[in-house]
C-alpha cells in the first residue's frame, strides 16, 4: 500500500504516490483512487478503511511549508517563476507576465525569478511553495531517487515536458498577440 499512498507525518497530510500530490480527507480519498487510478476491490478498500479512520488535514487549506525549505519527497517539484516584487508564484510564464502587468510593479526592476515549486494539490487550489535546490542538477525535478520522485517513463516525461514549452509558448504569443515567426523577439520565459 506504501507504494501507492502515503501519509506524510509532519503535516498529517496523506500523499498519492502515482500523481504526487495530496489527497483530500474523507471520502475523497475512495474518490481520488477510484476515478484517477481506477483502483477497485481489496486494495481500494484497505485504503479507504486505514486511511478514512485517521485525523488528517485537508491539503486545500492547511499550512503551506516555509519558502526554501527542504522539498517533500513524495511531492512533485515543479519548474516555477517567483516575482521579485512581491510573493506571487506560478509555474505559468503567462501568468507571471500578466502578473507582473496587473500588478503595476516597477518595469525597470528585474521581473521575477525561476525557482522550484510544490504545492499539495495543483488546479484551481494550488498554493504553491519554494523549495531548496540541494541536488548538484539543474533540472527540476532532480532531488529524489528516481523511482521515488516519478511513474512515468522517460518518453512521458520529454512529451510532457514539450506539452507545457508548447503552451507556454501559446500563450505568451496570445498574450501578446505575437505572431508564431515573430516570437523570438519576445522571449519573455526560457
Amino acid at each position: 500500500m506504501e507504494d501507492i499512498v502515503q501519509l506524510n507525518q509532519d503535516y498529517q497530510i496523506l500523499i498519492c504516490r502515482l500523481c504526487q500530490a495530496a489527497v483530500r480527507p474523507g471520502s475523497s480519498i475512495e474518490l481520488h483512487f477510484r476515478r484517477q487510478h481506477q483502483l477497485k476491490g481489496q486494495i481500494l478498500k484497505d485504503i479507504k478503511d486505514y486511511y478514512g479512520t485517521l485525523e488528517l488535514a485537508d491539503p486545500k487549506v492547511t499550512v503551506t511549508p516555509e519558502d526554501n525549505s527542504e522539498a517533500i519527497e513524495q511531492l512533485a517539484i515543479s519548474h516555477g517563476y517567483s516575482c521579485n516584487a512581491c510573493r506571487y508564484l506560478t509555474i505559468a510564464c503567462d501568468s507571471i507576465v500578466r502578473h507582473r502587468r496587473e500588478a503595476g510593479h516597477d518595469a525597470a526592476e528585474e521581473r521575477w525569478t525561476e525557482v522550484r515549486l510544490q504545492t499539495w494539490i495543483g488546479g484551481h487550489y494550488a498554493r504553491y511553495w519554494i523549495v531548496r535546490d540541494d541536488s548538484d542538477s539543474n533540472g527540476p525535478s532532480d532531488t529524489a531517487d528516481a523511482a521515488d520522485t516519478t511513474s512515468r517513463s522517460a518518453m512521458d516525461e520529454v512529451i510532457a515536458a514539450s506539452k507545457a514549452r508548447l503552451k507556454e509558448e501559446d500563450a505568451v504569443r496570445l498574450l501578446y498577440n505575437v505572431h508564431p515567426n515573430r516570437a523570438a523577439f519576445f522571449n519573455f520565459c526560457p
